[in-house]
């Protein structure tokens, strides 16, 4: 959670602080093979000596939430969604897509940018949409 964090912090837009979050799931999953796999089967495996024993799928939907309100009151985001409800979507989304390249041999890259500009496009507030590129790699 502290990698997701650090590595988001002080991006430019909703995009790249969603894709320097990935890359850094990414990153950690590599160099710890099994573990995210496991977290994620069994939510208990990571929720053990943590407050309110919340499950890794819960945490990182609870960072991303807060980060689409901060969005919304900036204006940056549509406002027109409920961030906890569609945090946890998103968390679902990230999960079967990195799933699905992982068996299907995605190269990362068009993986995460896939997945970054369909979130960004569904969140984005039409303004910023208008004004900021997000077009395929």
């Amino acid at each position: 959670m502290e990698r997701v964090r650090v590595s988001a912090a002080g991006a430019a837009d909703f995009a790249a602080g969603l894709l320097r979050s990935l890359e850094a799931i990414v990153e950690y999953s590599e160099a710890h093979p099994g573990v995210l796999a496991a977290a994620f089967a069994d939510a208990s495996v990571l929720a053990a000596g943590v407050p309110g024993g919340a499950s890794l799928r819960d945490r990182l939907a609870q960072t991303l939430a807060q980060a689409l309100r901060e969005g919304m009151l900036r204006g940056e985001l549509r406002r027109d969604y409920d961030p906890a409800l569609i945090a946890h979507g998103i968390v679902g989304l990230v999960q079967q897509g990195l799933r699905f390249g992982s068996h299907d041999g995605v190269e990362r890259r068009a993986l995460l940018e896939n997945l970054v500009r369909f979130c960004a496009r569904a969140l984005v507030t039409p303004s910023r949409v208008a004004n900021e590129e997000i077009a395929p790699p």
